[in-house]
């Protein structure tokens, strides 16, 4: 090989057009097919299995539900239509990105996966298991907020009572408050917050 072919490798400008390459056998859906993917998994939020959501049989090995999330994610990331115009789409993308990394959570991890399973056999199409709640660090009084960031104010309350901290109690719990206004159980604990010194 002479000098020139050396070079010439060293400076190619990639593949002649319509030469095969892993990017090009590897392209994106074109954007109605997205659409119709989108649009379906959007009408299984409810009813689809987990299986459904990453585009793996129910017997997949770990590998194949690992490789079935990574390509919903690179086709479906909600980053990919953050600029797009068409709002519906953007929030159906959110909802089915989010099942699928819920999916993804779930039946990566073998014992979910297992009580996924049997959950399935029962008609349940989503995992649900109370250990999770306690290994989240919710308390059973604060699991009845319904915003993650009020549940967090709420902790923080609680710990701050631990304390004595009151000064602390009354600020968190007025943005617990100000978070879900109708909450009885924050209401309640203000008001006893406020005979505090």
């Amino acid at each position: 090989m002479s000098t020139d072919d050396d070079l010439s490798k060293l400076f190619d400008d990639g593949p002649a057009p319509g030469e095969a390459t892993e990017v090009n056998r590897r392209q994106l859906p074109a954007q109605s097919e997205l659409r119709l993917l989108v649009s379906e998994l959007a009408r299984e939020l409810d009813t689809g299995t987990y299986y459904v959501f990453l585009g793996v049989m129910p017997d997949a090995i770990q590998d194949e539900i690992r490789d079935g999330f990574h390509e919903r994610a690179r086709l479906l990331h909600p980053d990919r239509y953050w600029s797009s115009d068409d709002h519906e789409l953007r929030a159906q993308v959110y909802a089915v990105y989010k099942r699928i990394t819920e999916a993804y959570r779930v039946l990566s991890e073998p014992d979910r996966r297992r009580q996924y399973d049997e959950g399935l056999g029962r008609g349940q199409a989503r995992w649900v298991a109370q250990t999770e709640r306690r290994s989240s660090g919710l308390r059973p009084r604060d699991a009845a907020l319904k915003t993650p960031r009020a549940q967090q104010l709420y902790r923080a309350a609680a710990d701050a009572r631990k304390k004595g901290d009151w000064k602390a109690v009354r600020m968190n719990l007025q943005l617990a408050l100000a978070l879900e206004p109708d909450s009885e159980l924050v209401q309640k604990e203000l008001e006893e917050a406020r005979t505090k010194p």
